[in-house]
């Protein structure tokens, strides 16, 4: 008989979009084992049950619905714990004592959906929890539990909640439900805590799961399980914070950059599951891939992906070598770097091009470079929506130490579509 491992993933329908990549990716590193799936959400649409369901059956696993009652974690309205960026939904594994009432389930991983496998987990599943209700990797370093202040495990400075392995029996012990929340935060302070220029009463799910249960969590004692980088040889890498953008990576990655690795970890199991679920097919699969490996060949002087997790600017899926929506107002640059095939000569004059189509007219789109974490518009102009437009500038190496080209959101009306059609840079002949 195999040895049991029971999953739980939770949050809002729109945020499953990312589950079938997640389970196939989990699936394949554990097919060895009897795998349940617990989807804890409130309102689910049906095709992620599905796609999940028929990524089950691929792997003989096993899929459970669980519908949360949409009462739940509804005193959070009460809080300011940004709703808006962290919905009610991502606190739901929280309730996994009481909506997994079999007491024949003892144990179950949690895991946010922004993470990858890259070995079997039985080992760290298998922690021994030391009468502890969690067991997770640490967010306090080397600081002793006792130094750390109520304001600090409001920010979620106690332990990582993308990654938890649950005592359900202790959980269903101290009967842990959301009145049991509600009635743990009827003592929290009136001083808000500041997490990323916002002024909070916790850090979403992970301020709530340290500020109540910091005495009760034990930690990892390995390096296995990484929450941003540097992931090392981890088994478990969570792409959060700056690793959030190896979720923006593509398949041309794998030539140039340099978190390949982890990048096209989350592109196969993105294509693996398509493949599963019949969304694509042989010619589609080839077609992805030497579309991908084509453009990362013929532009091989750059990293066709932004150097960091974009907010304002989301990529999207494209025929081009990128596009990108302005989805929301603000400042925002995104710039392809240098790749090591490039190698410049620091007396020569090169030219730089960026072709670009625009959905809406941009009257001032300016092309910036990155150098020594500065930057610099070397050339602008207007793009008129819907026409092919190139841009380009003279530079040299001489004085800066250029690293990359991209452009800015500056003049850019949000809603406008923008299509890297080409970029290049070459010697200037005298």
């Amino acid at each position: 008989m195999k040895e049991e491992i029971n999953l739980i993933i939770t949050g809002n329908s729109d945020y499953f979009a990312l589950a079938p990549a997640f389970f196939t990716n989990f699936c394949d590193y554990h097919k060895d084992y009897a795998v349940t799936l617990y989807v804890f959400c409130d309102e689910l649409a049906p095709k992620y049950l599905s796609d999940l369901a028929k990524i089950a059956d691929f792997y003989h696993q096993n899929v459970v619905n669980i519908k949360i009652g949409s009462h739940e974690f509804e005193f959070l309205k009460n809080y300011r714990v940004g709703l808006d960026m962290w919905p009610k939904q991502s606190y739901y594994y929280l309730l996994a004592g009481k909506y997994l009432p079999d007491e024949t389930i003892t144990r179950a991983l949690y895991c946010d959906l922004d993470i990858s496998f890259f070995a079997d987990s039985y080992n760290l599943y298998m922690t021994d929890f030391s009468d502890k209700w969690f067991v997770a990797q640490t967010e306090a370093g080397s600081l002793p539990l006792e130094t750390i202040t109520d304001e600090q495990k409001r920010r979620g400075s106690v332990a990582n909640s993308g990654v938890l392995l649950l005592n359900l029996t202790a959980l269903r012990e101290h009967n842990i439900n959301g009145t049991y929340f509600e009635n743990q935060l009827s003592q929290l302070s009136e001083t808000k805590v500041t997490y990323r220029g916002q002024e909070l009463d916790f850090f979403a799910d992970q301020g709530l799961f340290s500020y109540v249960f910091a005495n009760q969590i034990k930690f990892f004692n390995t390096d296995l399980i990484r929450h941003e980088p540097p992931y090392n040889n981890a088994q478990i890498a969570h792409f959060s914070a700056a690793g959030k953008k190896m979720m923006q990576g593509k398949i041309a990655d794998i030539l140039t950059n340099e978190d390949r690795r982890y990048i096209y970890q989350v592109e196969r199991y993105k294509i693996l599951s398509a493949i599963i679920l019949e969304k694509i097919n042989v010619e589609q699969t080839f077609e992805l891939y030497d579309k991908g490996l084509s453009a990362a060949i013929s532009h091989s002087d750059f990293i066709l992906s932004p150097h960091k997790m974009l907010y304002y600017w989301q990529p999207k899926t494209t025929k081009f070598l990128g596009t990108y929506f302005y989805e929301f107002e603000g400042l925002e640059r995104v710039f392809f770097r240098f790749s090591s095939f490039f190698s410049p000569k620091q007396n020569q004059i090169y030219q730089i091009k960026l072709v670009v189509k625009a959905s809406q007219d941009i009257p001032d789109f300016g092309v910036v470079g990155l150098y020594q974490q500065l930057t610099r518009r070397v050339t602008q102009g207007f793009v008129k929506a819907d026409e092919v437009t190139e841009l380009t500038a003279e530079i040299d190496f001489k004085t800066t130490i250029w690293e990359g080209f991209g452009f800015s959101s500056h003049s850019v009306s949000v809603g406008t579509v923008l299509d890297i059609i080409d970029i290049a840079i070459e010697e200037k002949e005298d």
